[in-house]
């Protein structure tokens, strides 16, 4: 048996990279911006592996992968089993199927990311909701776990059972083959490498000191009719609390908020019938059942007079303590721009929260 260098950098990165990536994004550590920061990275590698399928080295060629004889392949795991030089038959589909599934989770992440925080290529999707995007996330995020589970348990197999050193070459990059059946890049596949290195990079760092189109928030305003009444509300009921944005409530709890203003929270705002039938109009035509986000079906269903006292709120922020909320930064539920930057424009985004108070 001799030495070969079977595995180039262009390998042994991505792999590694994917080590460390997939359980900080698994287990969410960092918190929700940087979560997606993770996920980003994570598709640039899955990606690059995707591309090096087609243009890499010997060996880690898509077409040079083993899939036929799986069977034969797994019944010989604890006894004798044909010598494969790189991907065996179980390696072969385990890695097809971690893309696939790294592209899924990453992707269906992407349009979350825009569902829910108004960022990224997807932004468009927080007022065009799918819906089932994070069921489409979780699931696939677990069965990539579930393949990468039973890949590392044939690794383990191997070293212990076969004595074989598929585990060490994905650190060196060496195997025992019966002759030299080393691997070199050409100057394309090098280039190709050096260019895709410098463009993950300059990706990152945008991510995590600046803005990226991948996840930067998205500046353009809700989409609400009646931009003269949007204005009468912001003067009227703004000038005492925050313009709450009007999809917060449904159309039931609008009208009866707007038909009790000589009582309002104990308060009298009343207005000029003619003012309070502009903004009641304004606020009808853009309530939960007319401006569609990720939270209207929520809303609709419980139909809140009160969007922070409803089960809803308390859901959603069950993790801040209450005596944050009567801290004297915030002083009470109701205020929610002393957390959420964008709340005056109706963004409610976790990414958007004051650093401070990012839970």
């Amino acid at each position: 048996m001799t030495k070969s260098y079977i595995y180039t950098l262009a390998n042994r990165i991505p792999h590694l990279a994917f080590i460390i990536l997939l359980p900080l994004a698994y287990f969410e550590i960092g918190g929700v911006y940087f979560h997606a920061c993770i996920g980003v990275a994570f598709l640039l590698f899955v990606v690059f592996r995707i591309v090096w399928g087609v243009l890499g080295s010997r060996y880690s060629r898509f077409w040079d992968f083993h899939f036929k004889g799986l069977g034969q392949y797994l019944l010989g795991i604890f006894g004798k089993k044909p010598f494969y030089i790189a991907h065996n038959p179980a390696s072969s589909i385990a890695v097809i199927l971690m893309l696939f599934f790294g592209v899924v989770v990453c992707l269906s992440g992407l349009m979350l990311w825009g569902e829910r925080e108004h960022g990224g290529v997807f932004s468009y999707l927080y007022f065009c909701p799918i819906g089932y995007l994070k069921e489409i996330h979780e699931i696939s995020a677990n069965a990539l776990i579930f393949v990468v589970i039973a890949h590392i348990c044939g690794v383990v197999i191997d070293k212990i059972f076969h004595k074989t050193d598929t585990l060490n070459a994905v650190f060196t990059g060496y195997r025992s083959t019966p002759t030299d059946k080393s691997v070199k890049l050409t100057k394309f596949q090098t280039l190709f490498c050096v260019f895709y290195c410098l463009l993950a990079f300059v990706a990152m760092i945008s991510l995590f000191f600046g803005s990226n189109p991948l996840l930067g928030v998205d500046k353009t305003p809700p989409p609400y009719s009646y931009s003269q009444a949007q204005k009468l509300y912001i003067k009227e009921c703004g000038s005492c609390h925050i313009a709450y944005a009007p999809y917060i409530l449904g159309t039931k709890a609008w009208e009866k908020m707007m038909g009790e203003l000589e009582n309002h929270f104990g308060d009298d705002a009343s207005l000029d019938e003619e003012d309070r039938i502009e903004i009641e109009k304004f606020l009808l035509a853009n309530s939960a059942q007319h401006i569609s986000t990720f939270l209207s079906p929520k809303i609709q269903e419980e139909s809140p007079l009160v969007f922070s006292q409803s089960r809803l709120f308390e859901k959603i922020h069950h993790k801040i303590p209450q005596s944050t909320f009567a801290s004297k930064e915030i002083k009470s539920k109701a205020n929610c721009q002393n957390c959420h930057q964008n709340a005056q424009e109706g963004y409610f985004s976790k990414s958007a929260l004051k650093e401070a108070r990012r839970y």
